[in-house]
């Protein structure tokens, strides 16, 4: 549903319903149940005085006319509805469904006798190659092209039934230019080459009417942040006019409101590579661009957030930083330069048990701002005032989380920061810690690293121990 109050203007083809004229409705449709159409008309003729030329006046009086079987003033009637007031026909199909059961049955029809002539005309010179010269001056090759003439002259008079119909039908006009090129009637081919320029321009001007038929309605609705219904008038103009700009501006305008970022960036490419240089559109891409960097930075946050609270190396854990690092590489590509983000980045490597492409991206970040703090934008913004950086091979060893690995963060953090050894022996283990915790399981140096660790982590817990006695 498209959600429009029966309170519109009479441009926009709605009335406001009354009880007269729900009374009206009643009557009229019982007038044509009843086929007294002569009743039907008057209470039309009052309708129209009171009210207007109304798109509901103009639908009923096309239902009328059809049911009298007067189907082309019918159909015209629909078709000035369906361009000129295609909101109020958005649920009713008359104009589709005579174009269907009359124009492209006889469309049809018409091709059927063209392809049965064509077919017939390469059989015969197919068994008679000599009779392709049509002036050869053989009796049954003159029969047979005087035939052959008479046949394309019947399909001719099958397109032009479609032409009394509908004069602008395109495919009709196609065909007849095709028939009179065949028949070699110069005079009537190039009238017909006129005629397709000239239903081309019409066809046009009909769907730019409707186009901005449903650019005002749309923008009725956006003036009322009515954003849904925005999208559904202005894909009604889209069915016709799919690369019309005004519409397309409007529809990514309306999506952007309901934060349907990658739809709405759609709609503004379609613009752009109509017209690059549009302003519009570059500065609706700009700001949608931008939402979809904060969107990613926000989803990658809330990922990398619920994955600090799974257990560590567990499936539920790795998943979540994938969708987080899916995210965070997404808001690169629209600022390859952004700390945070690139401390996200940072963070899922820790998570995901990667030291070595957590080192180069830390190194990415330093290079930017070598003092920016790749803690300070998480939600568990508290744990980084202790922590500082991760401890690469108790972390490959333990797991980010695992108490001995905390305990160790603590020792450098608390102790080892505030002595100039200790601050020797932080810098060293930053440049060769990632590489010892990415060697391969099962190496004799990676197994020696887990013996020091071990031997570290009891020093630390003697040191821990004690300092808490006192």
């Amino acid at each position: 549903m498209l959600g429009y109050k029966k309170d519109k203007s009479p441009q926009e083809g709605e009335e406001f319903f009354t009880d007269a004229l729900l009374d009206f409705n009643a009557s009229f449709e019982d007038a044509l149940l009843l086929e007294k159409y002569d009743t039907a008309q008057s209470q039309l003729d009052d309708f129209k005085s009171n009210n207007g030329e109304t798109a509901s006046y103009v639908h009923r009086l096309g239902r009328l006319k059809e049911k009298r079987g007067q189907i082309q003033f019918a159909y015209e009637l629909f078709k000035r509805l369906y361009f000129e007031w295609p909101v109020y026909m958005h649920d009713k199909y008359e104009y589709e469904r005579l174009r269907e059961s009359v124009i492209q049955a006889q469309l049809n029809k018409s091709r059927a006798l063209w392809n049965q002539v064509v077919a017939k005309a390469s059989r015969f010179i197919e068994e008679n190659p000599e009779a392709d010269e049509r002036d050869k001056d053989e009796p049954y090759v003159t029969l047979f092209w005087s035939q052959h003439t008479e046949e394309l002259q019947g399909v001719v008079a099958a397109f032009l039934e479609v032409l009394n119909f509908e004069r602008n039908e395109i495919q009709a006009i196609t065909a007849l230019v095709q028939c009179y090129t065949e028949l070699g009637d110069k005079e009537n081919q190039v009238f017909y080459q006129e005629r397709f320029a000239e239903a081309k321009v019409y066809w046009r001007e009909m769907t730019e009417k409707r186009s901005m038929a449903t650019l005002l309605a749309a923008k009725k609705h956006e003036e009322g942040s009515r954003f849904e219904a925005v999208i559904e008038v202005v894909n009604l103009g889209l069915d016709t006019d799919p690369y019309n700009i005004d519409l397309l501006i409007l529809k990514a305008e309306a999506l952007q409101k309901l934060h349907y970022f990658k739809e709405a960036s759609n709609c503004v490419i379609a613009v752009l590579k109509a017209n690059q240089s549009n302003p519009k559109a570059l500065r609706l891409k700009k700001s949608i661009d931008a939402q979809i960097y904060d969107q990613n930075v926000k989803d990658g946050m809330a990922y990398l957030y619920q994955a600090e609270h799974e257990k560590p190396g567990s499936i539920a854990q790795l998943a979540r930083v994938s969708s987080a690092l899916k995210s965070f590489l997404d808001a690169l590509s629209f600022d390859s330069q952004s700390l945070a983000v690139l401390a996200g980045v940072y963070r899922c490597h820790i998570r995901a048990g990667e030291p070595l492409k957590a080192q180069k991206t830390l190194e990415r970040i330093r290079v930017i701002d070598s003092k920016f703090d790749v803690y300070s934008i998480f939600r568990d913004k508290a744990e980084g005032v202790g922590k500082g950086e991760a401890c690469f091979v108790a972390t490959r060893v333990y797991g980010a989380m695992h108490p001995n690995t905390v305990l160790l963060r603590k020792l450098r953090d608390q102790r080892l920061r505030y002595s100039h050894f200790g601050r020797v022996f932080i810098a060293l283990y930053r440049r060769i810690g990632p590489t010892l915790a990415s060697m391969p399981e099962g190496s004799l140096l990676l197994s020696i690293c887990r013996k020091i660790i071990q031997t570290i982590v009891w020093l630390a817990f003697s040191l821990h121990f004690t300092s808490s006695k006192r």
